[in-house]
């Protein structure tokens, strides 16, 4: 699904506010100074290339039923005796549903020191507990604890009534379990402009959270997309890059495919069971779609139910690109700042012409990555310029202060500067990857076109 773009520059952008500035829909509210550096991923990333590249053997999982032990916790009912076994040391992490992979097999933790190799069910869905030698699972329906994410039995299975102890019940609603930071700072600072309506999916209508996971999914769907097109390398790409980034940078094509990879990794993790208290529902007056603050290190995105409608899966993509660590999550994002903006409808008060795309978008950038930012454009969707003057201080250097008009000036003096700050400007790089996604499948018509033709 291709991200809808966004609504002209009158409906997204409000006027002046006596007391606030104004902030562009999809938007970071500054909360903690200049942006800093991009966090390189650590640890776990290396603990799973490690397993990748010496994956266990099938029989290193195939071990022995454990014993039953009557003393041990409820999960372990007669109806699991045969499906228990004990987790091998080189067992690979757990991904954000808590089910670990290998060897073309899904296993889950039931308790610290047990595992159960899993199976989904054709029929329902739902994954059941399985033994390696059935080729349909045979056991009860297991699903994970969300607190946990240990599993354990569904009560509702008849399978689970079936043992002589009673089932694990998973009470805990998604909203009232992972949603954290209930009444804190950044609560308070909306609250002061806003009424919080919901707090994590769970509190979402239903109309409103299926929006809500419909559009990540279009967001992983667009990042995943345009690593594609990097990878495929097609003829078209280079200009897509200069047009965002400029050509003063080396190796922009890697350093733009580490930023997707990153934003790939974060899309998926907020569809997972940890995702469900991210999102916080708001009712404001004014025009904002959808906010983050960086220092927040729940990771919310604050979403405008005024604008929660098919079609904002931009503005998502736009401010996962804003954070970096988040509690409960093990990908790191891209940490990306609001140096300036890219819309169509201020396009009349750049200083250099605005070429005519398919993505608009392509467009605006083209001409700043020209040299044709100027400060009336900035004016035109906020009159918070810190970001933009202390990303350019920054990169140069600069002791002194100096003004957003100076900003400016040094911002076109330098394709260099224009380009580092491109690669780590939110817009900048969910619409290059919007424009790379389109010439992606662009591409695969072409292709499917192509074999149609030759009867293959």
């Amino acid at each position: 699904m291709v991200i809808a773009r966004k609504p002209s520059l009158a409906s997204l952008h409000p006027p002046p506010e006596p007391v606030t500035s104004r902030v562009r829909a999809g938007a970071e509210f500054p909360a903690d100074g200049p942006p800093a550096k991009v966090v390189r991923t650590t640890g776990s990333d290396a603990q799973v290339d490690r397993v990748l590249r010496d994956p266990v053997p099938d029989d290193a999982l195939l071990l022995s039923a454990m014993p039953h032990d009557t003393s041990a916790t409820p999960i372990f009912a007669d109806v699991l005796e045969r499906y228990r076994l004990k987790p091998p040391a080189n067992l690979p992490p757990a991904d954000p549903d808590g089910i670990m992979r290998i060897a073309n097999r899904q296993f889950v933790r039931i308790a610290d020191d047990v595992i159960v190799q899993i199976r989904r069910d054709g029929t329902s869905g739902m994954y059941r507990a399985t033994r390696a030698s059935e080729r349909s699972a045979s056991g009860p329906v297991l699903v994970p604890d969300r607190r946990t994410l240990l599993w354990g039995l569904l009560e509702s299975d008849p399978l689970s009534e079936a043992g002589k102890e009673p089932a694990v019940v998973i009470p805990v609603k998604a909203h009232e379990a992972l949603y954290e930071g209930h009444g804190d700072g950044f609560e308070k600072r909306t609250t002061a402009r806003a009424v919080i309506v919901a707090r994590g999916l769970g509190e979402f209508s239903p109309e409103h959270a299926a929006i809500v996971r419909s559009e990540l999914k279009a967001v992983e769907q667009v990042f995943t997309d345009a690593a594609n097109a990097l990878a495929l390398n097609y003829r078209e790409v280079a200009g897509i890059l200069q047009q965002y980034f400029g050509s003063a940078e080396p190796g922009v094509a890697a350093k733009f495919a580490a930023v997707l990879s990153r934003a790939q990794g974060l899309s998926r993790e907020y569809q997972g069971p940890w995702g469900e208290g991210k999102f916080v529902a708001i009712d404001a007056a004014d025009n904002n779609r959808a906010w983050v603050n960086r220092a927040d290190f729940h990771g919310r995105i604050f979403v405008n139910v005024q604008f929660l409608q098919a079609g904002v899966g931009a503005v998502f993509g736009h401010e996962m690109l804003h954070l970096n660590r988040i509690n409960r999550f093990t990908g790191v994002g891209a940490n990306a700042a609001d140096f300036f903006y890219l819309d169509p409808g201020g396009g009349r008060y750049l200083g250099k012409p605005v070429g005519v795309f398919d993505i608009a978008e392509q467009g605006i950038s083209e001409a700043i990555m020209r040299g044709g930012l100027t400060v009336e454009y900035l004016r035109a969707f906020t009159d918070d310029h810190r970001y933009l003057i202390a990303g350019v201080q920054e990169h140069l250097a600069l002791k002194k202060q100096i003004d957003v008009r100076t900003a400016v000036d040094l911002f076109n003096a330098s394709p260099l500067l224009r380009a580092e700050m491109a690669l780590r400007n939110a817009d900048s790089l969910v619409w290059a990857a919007t424009s790379l996604q389109r010439l992606h499948h662009a591409r695969m018509a072409d292709s499917q076109l192509l074999n149609e033709l030759m009867g293959t």
